[in-house]
């Protein structure tokens, strides 16, 4: 059966931020979920690293973390934000994103677009999801649709993990500041 990595990062209130990996497999069901504790950078950090500042929490602090505690290994680490495209991870990091194109011909076409980027229609209805991965590999787009499609017929919502690791983080964010 496959496994999935999804790595969600939110904003918090603050200019703080908290990110999520949680590993399903094909049928959705959790395999593991680790989480960051909220960071939030100084107003020093916020005047020195400037415009960085976004990318490089979410980039080097927040995923670099998160990526090293992904267990099981999965088919792929699937991600919902571009900036964190070409990052090292435990497997081929990859963007999905849902689109409001009109829904392809039939279930499980793929349609590139590029060399880096393809449309596949994952079900009998909606729009087709963007998956887009980092480097031009020779059809690593195709196979990152075919691993999501392995998946999609097993019965996972391909975006709907991402809901689950917000909502969790919305929880734990809550509660901890409840404690403070």
């Amino acid at each position: 059966m496959i496994a999935l990595a999804y790595v969600k990062i939110v904003a918090l209130p603050g200019n703080a931020f908290a990110g999520g990996v949680m590993v399903v497999d094909g049928r959705g069901l959790p395999l593991d979920f680790r989480y960051t504790e909220p960071v939030q950078p100084s107003k020093v950090q916020q005047v020195l690293y400037g415009k960085s500042l976004d990318r490089h929490v979410r980039q080097d602090v927040i995923f670099k973390q998160l990526a090293a505690k992904i267990d099981p290994r999965p088919a792929l680490v699937l991600v919902d934000d571009e900036i964190l495209l070409g990052l090292a991870a435990a497997a081929s990091v990859a963007l999905v994103v849902e689109t409001r194109l009109t829904p392809l011909r039939e279930v499980a076409l793929v349609q590139t677009v590029t060399d880096q980027e393809v449309l596949l229609q994952a079900g009998e209805t909606g729009s087709p999801l963007r998956v887009k991965i980092a480097k031009a590999e020779p059809g690593g787009a195709e196979k990152a649709a075919e691993a999501l499609l392995e998946a999609a017929r097993q019965g996972l919502d391909l975006t709907e993990p991402f809901n689950r690791i917000r909502g969790a983080l919305e929880v734990l964010c809550s509660a901890s500041s409840a404690r403070e």
